[in-house]
């Protein structure tokens, strides 16, 4: 048996029915997205079972649209930096160490860049934290304009910044670092 969401598409693997023993009893569940009629989605949890009575069934369905909200919320918090919305340390060592197992393991070359702004503290200190809060986020954003698309840029904390350029040789990875400079 297929399943398939609300709209036809099928789900994957992962929300396919899983089996599981309740007191010889044998319960499938399964977490399902559908859309409603106008729009929204909605996330079901399905436990299907039999009953003691031969050939019926009893489906209990369970709107845990709101959980799978949560989870998302939370996953993101967790790689993602709360001021620039860049990704966070966490999530950038992460894939630095991806990156170092891919250049030992299969000879990638990629290109690591770490950014510090200058007297950074000049500006907290002389015109507030609000005006150094807006100086990263902008900094983000032109840092987020000139990386080559794939390139993974975060906030480690403070003022301190950083890329992984993949598949980036030495000539590529100079040409990147004057430009970062240069903004």
């Amino acid at each position: 048996m297929t399943d398939f969401y609300a709209d036809g598409s099928p789900p994957p693997r992962s929300l396919l029915a899983s089996k599981r023993k309740d007191s010889n009893t044998d319960i499938l569940r399964r977490e399902i997205r559908y859309r409603t009629s106008d729009g929204q989605v909605r996330w079901i949890r399905e436990s299907l079972r039999s009953t003691q009575v031969q050939s019926q069934l009893l489906l209990v369905g369970e709107d845990i649209t709101e959980n799978r909200r949560m989870e998302q919320q939370l996953r993101y918090q967790a790689q993602h930096d709360f001021l620039t919305g860049l990704r966070n340390r966490n999530y950038f060592e992460m894939c630095l160490a991806d990156a170092l197992r891919e250049t030992n393991e299969m000879g990638l070359v990629h290109a690591m860049f770490y950014i510090d702004l200058d007297q950074f503290r000049v500006i907290n200190d002389t015109v507030g934290h609000e005006a150094g809060d807006e100086a990263l986020k902008q900094t983000a954003q032109v840092l987020k304009s000139l990386l080559p698309e794939g390139a993974t840029l975060a906030r480690l904390g403070g003022d301190e910044f950083a890329v992984i350029c993949y598949n980036c040789n030495e000539q590529a990875a100079l040409k990147q670092g004057h430009q970062i400079l240069e903004a």
